[in-house]
């Protein structure tokens, strides 16, 4: 059941209400895929994650798919913020996708991370912005959501 909910082999945190799939899917290019409901522990655990990772290289891409994230308690979004927004420098590239009717919401937000987050709602446009900096040989650019996605039942 792990393979098919993460097939990229990304690491996992997990509770009753959501589930993040992370980890590094390129040299210098973080991936994470949010699910679900953010607890405040489970994102306080990420974050956590998150800053270890962050300190063993001096600059990353970071994509988010947060399409499936239905719900997130203030504090989790709070400390993910602060973390991003002390840390700046080390983000060379914050993308994000989320669904259309989030869009609005995770805009604002996303101006309180500082220039340039690109926020999209198209999942190709992701997909792309994603195999710019971590290709996949011999793969067409619609078959990456299979390898880069985590399965989320509706």
């Amino acid at each position: 059941m792990h393979d098919l909910f993460n097939p990229a082999g990304l690491r996992m945190l997990e509770d009753k209400q959501g589930a993040i799939a992370y980890g590094y899917v390129a040299p210098r290019v973080f991936y994470a895929r949010f699910v679900g409901r953010l607890s405040a522990e489970l994102g306080t655990t990420y974050v956590h994650q998150l800053e270890q990772a962050v300190g063993q290289v001096p600059a990353l891409a970071y994509l988010a798919d947060a399409s499936a994230l239905r719900d997130y308690d203030l504090i989790a979004r709070t400390r993910f913020a602060s973390f991003v927004v002390n840390r700046r420098v080390k983000f060379a590239s914050l993308v994000i996708l989320t669904s259309p009717e989030n869009a609005g919401s995770l805009s604002a937000f996303a101006e309180t991370l500082g220039e340039p987050v690109d926020v999209f709602t198209d999942p190709l446009d992701f997909e792309r912005a994603l195999g710019n900096v971590a290709p996949r040989v011999g793969r067409a650019a619609a078959d990456m959501a299979h390898v880069w996605q985590v399965y989320a039942p509706a």
